[in-house]
């Protein structure tokens, strides 16, 4: 029976790349993000050039490699889009079995100093960034129990819910709000498990990373980048390295024995051969590509 995967923030980075190895893994494939065609990104680098991506070329992706994919827009930032999404996917498909939280909506006033940190600015981005997440993965296992198959939900966490920063946000490091969502998205993982587990519905949060996609590389000046990445702890990784992890997941049986726990995908990626070691390690321009 063919299985179902809706991946969010899949226009680019991260996400293009896990719904292209889920596609690869026979899935089909609801893709989900604001930018649905080229040049209409809302996201830019500092000095104002647009990221690269859409639905519709990841889509047409997709299609190359005989896959079926449906892209639906999708704003973390409103809340009722996450109902939209999953009724668009149960429509086209009939039914969920593994949801990818990859989306992500943190803007510079969320990456605010903690003393320069506006309170709402922070109640929005925890709005976006996890009751959102939340309401896409209750209606997600409300999908799985009906069918009683079972199924996987994938969070994308990071390093951030659980390490000091080397710095200030601005000088290498990362701010209050965007640990707190990251927190967050990890603790809902481990609920989901605690709560659904024994109903074979599993959860995994995973930490990609130092993965250079756009946003990435607009998080640091461009000053200090090179600098940075000569620390251990910002070991650079490929978009495929998460992909990878998310398809073992989401299709190997054996990955449910890891449900609940956070993974560190540079190390699951390694253990279990799912790339050779030149698809692990990514080639990095510092500048705008």
């Amino acid at each position: 029976m063919q299985r179902v995967a809706l991946v969010t923030g899949a226009s680019r980075g991260i996400g293009r790349k896990a719904a292209l190895h889920l596609a690869e893994a026979g899935f089909e494939v609801a893709i989900a993000a604001r930018t649905e065609r080229p040049g209409e990104s809302q996201d830019a680098y500092p000095d104002g050039t647009p990221y690269a991506g859409s639905l519709e070329e990841t889509a047409r992706e997709i299609a190359a490699l005989n896959g079926r994919a449906i892209p639906i827009r999708f704003d973390l930032r409103d809340r009722s889009s996450a109902e939209a999404v999953i009724a668009a996917t149960l429509d086209a498909f009939g039914q969920i079995d593994v949801l990818v939280n990859n989306a992500l909506s943190i803007d510079a006033a969320t990456n605010a100093r903690l003393m320069e940190a506006d309170p709402q600015v922070i109640a929005n981005a925890l709005d976006a960034n996890v009751v959102t997440p939340l309401v896409l993965a209750q209606r997600a296992i409300a999908a799985m129990q009906r069918r009683g198959e079972g199924g996987a939900i994938v969070n994308l966490s990071s390093i951030v819910h659980r390490d000091t920063p080397p710095a200030p946000t601005g000088e290498g490091g990362w701010s209050f709000g965007y640990a707190a969502v990251k927190a967050a998205l990890t603790r809902l993982t481990t609920m989901i498990h605690v709560e659904h587990a024994c109903e074979g519905i599993h959860s995994w949060a995973i930490e990609p990373g130092c993965v250079p996609t756009d946003a990435f590389k607009s998080a640091f000046p461009p000053e200090i980048l090179p600098e940075l990445l000569k620390s251990p702890a910002m070991s650079l990784v490929s978009e495929d390295v998460p992909g990878a992890v998310i398809r073992w997941l989401a299709s190997a049986p054996e990955a449910s024995r890891l449900s609940g726990q956070v993974l560190d995908c540079e190390t699951v990626c390694r253990e279990y051969g799912l790339l050779p070691e030149e698809k692990i390690k990514p080639e990095l321009s510092t500048g705008v590509t």
